[in-house]
């Protein structure tokens, strides 16, 4: 079932990377970073429009790990503040915890959250609450949150 399950988020991620292939946006950065959640690991966003990005993470604790990918809209203009650029983000996309003694948990997840973005320096920090429809193995709403930090690159 891990491999299954791997196997989905996979084919999911690489969808919506072909899905996206073309664009570019900030222009074409990558991030990369640490998210804090339950788990916690590593954050990666690849921006594919001036308002739009793709983030996935990978976390893990002592017998799971955790892979989601969220396709994200960002809406610069709802909270303007005077340095940086503070945008409100919402989104979409799968969730696969994979567990050593238990049965894999595989969900679609719907996000929003706060991300502040620097002006002198290609950094960010962010803060996400992320409502999960968990599919399997049992079929149940669930809440999750996170926050994290990126450092981006050309």
């Amino acid at each position: 079932m891990a491999k299954k399950g791997i196997v989905i988020v996979l084919a999911g991620i690489m969808l919506m990377l072909v899905s996206l292939s073309g664009h570019a946006q900030q222009e074409g950065t990558f991030g990369l970073g640490f998210i804090i959640d339950d788990p916690t690991g590593i954050s990666m966003k690849f921006w594919t429009k001036e308002t739009n990005a793709l983030e996935i993470a990978l976390g893990w604790k002592k017998k799971e790990t955790e892979l989601h990918a969220d396709y994200l809209w960002h809406n610069f203009d709802l909270l303007p503040v005077k340095n940086g650029r503070l945008p409100v983000f919402y989104g979409l996309g799968i969730e696969a915890k994979l567990k050593e003694d238990e049965d894999n948990e595989i969900g679609i997840r719907t996000i929003a959250g706060l991300e502040y973005l620097f002006d002198a320096v290609p950094f960010d920090f962010f803060l996400e609450v992320a409502p999960v429809l968990q599919l399997t193995p049992e079929s149940k709403v669930k809440g999750e949150a996170a926050l994290g930090f990126r450092f981006f690159f050309k």
